[in-house]
């Protein structure tokens, strides 16, 4: 785990500019987002409340600010866009590359004690699996992350007793979360294990 982690690490620090324009488009579009419900409540508290003209003055800027937000989410979505492509696909071509180096490097009694299919299987699921990790870390670690931080900050500025209620629900989800996923870790392990070999030897046994 640490070594995939370790090459993950790697290919993220060679794409770093791209990277940094996935983190700037996520976090601009995620912040955008958040602040749109609250011009839609002015918007809301105007209509409620007795006409004049600064009411209407307050509508029509409000409206217009949510138009404003709209933009600004659209267009972080497309920098997010332009800075995903070369990381994820990128990344996953670096990856491979990087497999097939090592393989090429390998003495050839390894290859006489390994499947080849399974080797191939192995390969594909390291360099694929860099695409599916990176999209989890940025659209539900990452994003989650920012917006528990938003709505943690929102909460603390109208009622700061329930903004930590909120905190504390937060921390118990995460732990108990976090130690579900690391006990059922081993059981993944042993299932990719199992797949990779029985991959391997149906494509041997195909090939031969």
């Amino acid at each position: 785990m640490h070594v995939i982690f370790k090459e993950y690490s790697k290919v993220v620090w060679q794409k770093k500019w791209y990277f940094l324009l996935c983190i700037i488009g996520l976090s601009s579009a995620t912040v955008l987002s958040f602040y749109v419900p609250v011009l839609y409540k002015n918007i809301a508290n105007g209509l409620a409340s007795e006409y004049s003209a600064a009411t209407h003055s307050m509508m029509l800027h409000n409206l217009g600010m949510i138009a404003v937000f709209y933009a600004g989410v659209w267009l972080s979505w497309r920098v997010l866009e332009i800075g995903i492509i070369p990381v994820d696909g990128g990344g996953v071509n670096l990856l491979e590359k990087r497999c097939l180096d090592v393989l090429k490097k390998q003495q050839y009694i390894f290859f006489e004690n390994s499947f080849s299919g399974s080797l191939i299987k192995q390969a594909n699921r390291f360099s694929r699996s860099f695409e599916i990790i990176m999209d989890w870390c940025l659209f539900h670690l990452f994003q989650n992350i920012l917006a528990i931080s938003i709505a943690f900050i929102l909460f603390y500025q109208q009622q700061p007793l329930f903004a930590l209620y909120f905190l504390a629900w937060v921390v118990v989800y995460l732990i108990w979360n976090i130690g579900f996923s690391w006990w059922k870790l081993k059981f993944d392990e042993v299932v990719a294990k199992a797949d990779s070999k029985v991959g391997g030897v149906y494509s041997d046994a195909i090939s031969n």
